[in-house]
């Protein structure tokens, strides 16, 4: 699948390499708790996804956090990339520690 806010780089070894390229101007941070708290909704793209405590996510139209077998675990600091449709947010509740979801956007260009 072509993603049009990932490019090309080479590492360390001169070998290819996906990279996504940040626009950390356009970053949110929504405090992580015993309740599930949701982003605003997010245009269209990909997104670098960065909690610093062990969390559950849930993606989509108006998605509720859980912290049982239904929602995205992410344990203890944590980096994910995803793809979200334009209008999507991401809920995101604790597992046991209170902290911070990050959402920072991919650069289109």
């Amino acid at each position: 699948m072509s993603d049009k806010f990932v490019f090309t780089a080479q590492n360390q070894d001169g070998q290819a390499t996906d990279v996504l390229k940040l626009n950390t101007s356009g970053g949110v941070r929504i405090a992580i708790g015993a309740a599930s708290a949701q982003s605003s909704a997010l245009t269209e793209g990909t997104y670098y996804v960065c909690a610093n405590v062990a969390c559950f996510l849930a993606v989509g139209s108006n998605p509720t956090a859980v912290a049982t077998g239904t929602s995205l675990p992410l344990f203890g600091a944590s980096i994910w990339r995803t793809y979200v449709t334009p209008g999507d947010k991401i809920a995101v509740i604790r597992d046991t520690t209170d902290g911070y979801l990050w959402l920072i956007p991919a650069a289109q260009s």
